[in-house]
């Protein structure tokens, strides 16, 4: 009975999909990319599944037009509330606890509600201020129901543009996994305590959360108090033009504050907000708050190093290099044409060979990134998508904050300090110095050869002019004494830096070792 009741309801949202996808006209205006805001009000009609889906699709312009990733951006939840009483019942069942046992007050009005659930202000027993996130009852199985239907649907992607880029099953999987992550508000607990234990800094707030409330039906966290950044902006704007010339300052401070530690985040953390829009930043007593960590990123240390490659090979002005940089970071088939990768990177990126590192603008180069990707059907990790979201939001932040701090100049020397600490120069010492040792193993068989080689010009065996001769085997013996005095002083000077009395002789040492190993590649290259 219960088994036909389930088919019965799974039927009849089927029904529904249908309907609202049909009288918006929904595969054809995405099979066409036309008028996103129709789609955007199916998926709005559709509840909270087909907006989830449509905010993950805002993060992937290497997938989708311009004017889709605009319109859904403004997709709405509407989403009723539950009555105070369902909201007493989570509470009470989750806690083990009255309501009275719990808090001072709590407010039976909402301050908001979302798809997933709402948030009250309450006050705890020991007079903190909190805000309390309850989830809507029966969310779970009704997204569940309609990404199982959604999975049924995937052959229907065919006829969408584009949908030989990506692979429609890995899509829906990254839905399934956000949806299943912000389902669980452990999740979200355990987001808020990290980002917490990350950012001690004064000039940074978030919220302290309360795990022994908590679980995954219900959150409770500090209540934030201060002003959304865009307001703040705002105010101040109207200071400035009265003639209240500190409030310039007090901008510009605030501007460095926040790209400092979004730039910690990335290059310090490997984890960062990914949503950071005006509306979840706010301003306290000229300090920084944090709000909503349903939505972070995670960046390794792989994916950080393919990032600085395209940087790099961007300074170089080589699109051979862009190229090959933007492919080894990106998802790709095999029939992947580099030559005309090479070619769309140089009509994208020539322009910025003849600009200064802080003249470049990040969110222009993600762009041109993405606009590539697009065309090669190269697909973005997802986590590098959230990035490049992320920091465009916050350079639209910054700009108002203070025009001429530029996100690319200011990430300069973190990229350089990160490329700095990952560099051992113990592990790239032994390196080169395993490759001097197969040399040298190599050395006591040249004078053989070389008699041999000799024999056979003097012999008839083999003719060569003698200058010639003469060239290379000076070259050999040069080169091969060259590296071996640079193993010797490398070995040298790594005894001597064991013995910290002399570690200036031992670092001077290596030193040395670097410029002859230099000049000894240098001269390879230069006469191979």
């Amino acid at each position: 009975m219960i088994k036909d009741e389930n088919n019965l309801s799974k039927n009849s949202r089927l029904l529904e999909i249908i309907k609202v996808l049909t009288s918006h006209n929904v595969l054809f205006n995405l099979a066409r990319q036309t008028n996103p805001g129709e789609v955007r009000e199916a998926f709005e009609d559709l509840g909270p599944t087909f907006i989830k889906l449509g905010q993950l699709l805002s993060t992937r312009d290497d997938i989708i037009s311009e004017e889709y990733i605009s319109e859904f951006k403004k997709l709405q939840d509407q989403v009723k509330t539950d009555d105070f009483e369902i909201v007493r019942e989570i509470i009470e069942n989750s806690t083990n606890m009255e309501i009275d046992e719990l808090f001072e007050e709590l407010d039976e009005i909402p301050l908001a509600s979302a798809s997933i659930g709402q948030v009250h202000y309450g006050k705890l027993l020991s007079g903190t201020e909190v805000v309390v996130k309850v989830q809507h009852p029966g969310i779970y199985e009704k997204m569940s129901t309609d990404i199982e239907l959604l999975e049924k649907a995937i052959p229907v992607m065919k006829f969408i543009p584009n949908s030989n880029m990506i692979n429609p099953y890995d899509m829906l999987d990254e839905l399934k996994r956000s949806l299943l992550i912000e389902l669980d508000f452990n999740n979200e607990t355990n987001n808020i305590e990290k980002f917490f234990n990350n950012n001690t800094d004064e000039n940074i707030i978030c919220p302290k959360v309360y795990r022994q409330f908590s679980n995954k039906n219900l959150l409770i966290m500090d209540f934030m108090k201060g002003i959304k950044i865009s307001d703040y902006i705002i105010n101040v704007d109207e200071e400035v033009s009265r003639g209240n010339k500190k409030f310039f300052n007090i901008k510009k401070n605030i501007a460095n504050i926040l790209i400092d530690n979004y730039i910690k985040q990335i290059f310090e953390d490997g984890f960062f907000h990914a949503d950071p829009h005006p509306g979840n930043i706010l301003v306290c007593d000229d300090k920084l708050v944090y709000l909503d960590f349903g939505m972070m990123g995670s960046l390794d240390d792989q994916t950080i190093e393919k990032l600085n490659h395209i940087v790099a090979a961007l300074v170089q002005e080589d699109d051979a290099l862009i190229a090959k940089a933007i492919a080894n970071l990106c998802k790709h088939s095999k029939d992947l044409n580099m030559d005309i990768l090479t070619e769309d990177v140089g009509k994208l990126f020539s322009k910025y060979y003849d600009m200064s590192i802080g003249d470049m603008s990040l969110p222009e180069i993600f762009s041109n990134v993405t606009k590539v990707c697009s065309k090669n059907h190269l697909i973005l990790p997802s986590n590098v998508a959230l990035l490049f979201k992320g920091i465009t939001t916050i350079e639209g932040i910054i700009l108002q904050l203070d025009p001429n701090l530029s996100f690319m100049s200011a990430i300069e020397p973190y990229a350089q300090n990160y490329l700095i600490k990952k560099f051992d120069l113990q592990k790239e010492s032994l390196q080169l110095l395993r490759s001097l040792i197969k040399l040298m193993k190599i050395a006591p068989d040249l004078p053989v050869k070389l008699s041999k080689f000799l024999d056979d010009i003097i012999n008839g065996r083999f003719k060569l002019n003698t200058d010639m001769q003469l060239y290379y085997i000076n070259r050999i013996f040069g080169n091969l004494s060259l590296s071996i005095i640079t193993a010797a002083l490398i070995i040298g000077s790594s005894i001597i830096v064991q013995n910290n009395k002399l570690t200036n002789l031992g670092i001077t040492g290596f030193i040395i070792s670097l410029v002859l190993l230099f000049f000894l590649l240098f001269s390879i290259y230069k006469k191979k």
